[in-house]
């Protein structure tokens, strides 16, 4: 029943993100923070909810009509070169075949990161973000509060 009610709520969110992409980064956020799917035992268990986002986000950004404008700050030059440096130090790792499934992984969410700084523009989208985020993590807070108190510790 979780199953369902997770994929309802993933792809019942999906045809918003196609109207306004910065809420394809909420979903994504949510996905990413609280892993909801990892609360099923059926076949969302391990299905990529949020690659789905990630292409439709990614997809709805370019086909959008949203003024596209990389912030160009030092924190996003800094997270630039970052991610060059991280695939520069990819190149000459000690174990290549460990180090690039590592890289294939994190250069997707540096993309995020990227996408984000420049789809939440305003303090509305910036505010829709952040309670995201807090009720994503304070989801398990109150979650191992419950359980701690329940059982004792």
């Amino acid at each position: 029943m979780r199953d369902l009610i997770v994929t309802a709520a993933i792809f019942g969110a999906l045809p918003f993100v196609f109207k306004r992409p910065w809420i394809g980064v909420l979903l994504w956020s949510w996905i990413s923070y609280m892993n909801p799917h990892r609360l099923a035992w059926g076949f969302a268990y391990d299905f990529p909810f949020a690659m789905i986002v990630a292409v439709v986000t990614v997809a709805a950004f370019v086909f959008s009509r949203e003024k596209k404008e990389v912030p160009w700050t030092r924190e996003t030059v800094l997270l630039l070169v970052f991610v060059g440096w991280m695939l520069f130090t990819t190149f000459f790792a000690i174990y290549p075949e460990l180090a690039w499934p590592e890289w294939k992984r994190v250069w997707k969410v540096q993309l995020f990161v990227l996408l984000t700084a420049i789809l939440i523009t305003d303090r509305k989208k910036l505010d829709w973000l952040v309670w995201v985020i807090v009720l994503s993590l304070g989801f398990y807070g109150v979650k191992g509060g419950i359980f701690t108190l329940a059982s004792g510790g």
